[in-house]
């Protein structure tokens, strides 16, 4: 990557793990917008704007900044409930027919590999 990338590698990387840049962007062709492949933690907020600053060369300083938003054209839902990726929680059908298994009087349900 040369040093005109850098900046969108820096701004991707407080995202995610970047992963690749559109062509578009690397032959400098669509300048408008920046398309970022981003590998993402399904489990940590998925973040809508980034805090871009301009710093002083010599000193480091901030001497401006703004907040750049951000979109997606695909994230995938995640089900905290069954670890699958493709809905959430609130609609999960395997935690739903769990809920909806009742066990007969005086029987006691021991998870897998315990003993008793």
């Amino acid at each position: 990557m040369d040093a005109y990338h850098m900046p969108l590698l820096s701004i991707a990387n407080s995202i995610g793990t970047p992963l690749r840049i559109d062509q578009n962007n690397v032959n400098r062709v669509k300048l408008g917008q920046a398309s970022i492949c981003v590998a993402l933690d399904v489990l940590k907020p998925v973040r809508d704007k980034v805090w871009v600053a301009f710093e002083e060369e010599e000193s480091d300083v901030i001497v401006e900044g703004f907040w750049q938003p951000i979109s997606y054209d695909y994230y995938p839902s995640y089900c905290s409930d069954c670890c699958y990726l493709g809905h959430n929680a609130a609609v999960c059908k395997r935690m739903e027919d769990i809920k909806g298994m009742q066990l007969k009087p005086g029987l006691m349900w021991h998870g897998e590999g315990s003993s008793g």
